[in-house]
């Protein structure tokens, strides 16, 4: 899965809400056309196009592991999945009112936050320069909402360094997935591996339910129950916002 992924120790970015808004005016179905020609499809989850992708109703095991909990990301993620919605007037306003719904207000064209006065603005760093002229799009479309978008190309060794200190707002980046999924998961999504210098969890992830589905994930005695943890863990990585998937 190739993402941008949202860096959530950093205020906004640590708002459930603020990242979706930022995720909705993304324009995927418009990159797609003009970038790739329509020859590829919009990535949802980490294991699209496979048996181990969330199916799009939350499965009876689903619901007894997720009724725990009572934050919004759990909440989401046992709602049935929506199909892409590729109308950007439909995608911008709701945008707006999630960022409404946090304080944040369009004020003489710019995205401001109603009791500080700050704008809203975040950088995306990539050592790919391709991925600029899909960047500046989205930084378009951002901009028609009083959001800025700055875009940092920088080099390898630059690239890694940040990405190990966590020194990045939004940063460009590809998992490679596994078809029997295990330990790299927490690696990837786990709580103790948010403030651990050098994991790849990039977007700071803290979950007690996904932290959970983890370990269910990594004892998981048959291929069916390691399929049904695995579903789970990818409607929560949906529902919390934390990347953006690019394409496949």
């Amino acid at each position: 899965i190739e993402a941008i992924i949202f860096n959530s120790r950093i205020y906004p970015l640590n708002i459930r809400e603020v990242r979706q808004a930022l995720s909705l005016v993304f324009p995927h179905q418009f990159i797609n056309k003009i970038l790739n020609h329509n020859l590829l499809n919009k990535t949802n989850g980490p294991w699209d196009n496979s048996e181990l992708a969330a199916a799009i109703s939350a499965s009876p095991k689903t619901n007894n592991i997720l009724k725990k909990y009572s934050d919004n990301i759990s909440k989401y993620a046992l709602k049935d999945l929506k199909k892409n919605n590729n109308n950007d007037r439909e995608n911008r306003n709701k945008a707006l009112q999630l960022l409404n719904s946090k304080g944040w207000e369009l004020i003489n064209g710019k995205m401001t936050d109603r009791k500080t006065k700050n704008t809203l603005e975040f950088e995306v760093i990539t050592n790919q320069s391709k991925m600029e002229k899909l960047l500046l799009i989205w930084k378009d479309k951002l901009n028609k909402i009083g959001i800025n978008l700055k875009i940092r190309i920088i080099d390898s060794a630059q690239f890694q360094n940040r990405l190990q200190k966590f020194d990045f707002e939004a940063v460009n980046f590809s998992y490679y997935m596994s078809l029997s999924p295990g330990n790299e998961q927490s690696i990837y999504w786990g709580s103790w591996a948010a403030d651990q210098i050098g994991s790849r969890n990039y977007a700071g992830i803290k979950h007690k339910a996904i932290d959970e589905v983890i370990q269910k994930i990594t004892n998981a005695k048959s291929r069916k129950n390691l399929t049904e943890y695995t579903r789970i863990l990818d409607r929560l990585l949906r529902s919390g916002k934390w990347f953006i998937p690019l394409f496949h």
